[in-house]
């Protein structure tokens, strides 16, 4: 059986920002420094993605600072969840645990520094990164709402406690939190304009 999809109007014009290739390049750069991304495979499999294409549609007037910072924010999400739910972190809830707890320590700004010779996981460095280049410059609201939201990961403690996702559980906190669902979440227009 073929189905064809109808044509889809929009009035407005589809706009990409002018700095897409600088931010590709921006992302390669910081996953592979953050950890985010290490083997040739994932790297092949990221780039595949194009995130930068992604953030500048989704941001086609910001420039490029606030586009790099926004990029690292939306693959920080995607690969952070990913590594939940697939990865070894999803394998693992004392480790799951232990790196949400140093994640919630990094934004409400309890994070001890690292003991020389340790090694933080990579969600923990990129979000610590993400933190110190963000908060400089947001509204002194962005804190709560990416409190609120850390409060809830990963989806509601299934990984801690080893069961299985209630999708209506998964989705409440999701409403709460996302800019896009219910009530304002913390908004990245702030960030990109």
């Amino acid at each position: 059986m073929d189905s064809e999809l109808p044509d889809i109007y929009c009035p407005f014009p589809q706009r990409t920002n002018p700095h897409v290739g600088h931010v590709r390049g921006h992302l390669a750069t910081w996953v592979r420094q953050t950890g985010l991304v290490h083997r040739e495979s994932a790297m092949n499999r990221f780039e595949q993605a194009d995130f930068g294409a992604f953030v500048g549609m989704v941001y086609p007037t910001a420039d490029p600072e606030h586009l790099d910072l926004v990029a690292d924010w939306f693959v920080w999400l995607f690969l952070v969840d990913d590594q939940l739910d697939d990865g070894h972190l999803g394998r693992s809830p004392e480790l799951v645990r232990a790196v949400v707890d140093r994640m919630r320590a990094v934004v409400d700004g309890t994070a001890p520094a690292p003991l020389p010779g340790e090694e933080l996981p990579a969600a923990v460095i990129a979000l610590m990164d993400l933190w110190e280049r963000t908060t400089p410059n947001a509204a002194p609201p962005l804190a709560d709402p990416v409190r609120l939201a850390s409060g809830h990961l990963p989806h509601d403690g299934h990984h801690l406690g080893g069961g299985q996702t209630v999708p209506r559980a998964w989705c409440r906190p999701r409403r709460r939190t996302s800019p896009s669902g219910g009530t304002p979440g913390p908004s990245t227009s702030a960030w990109t304009s």
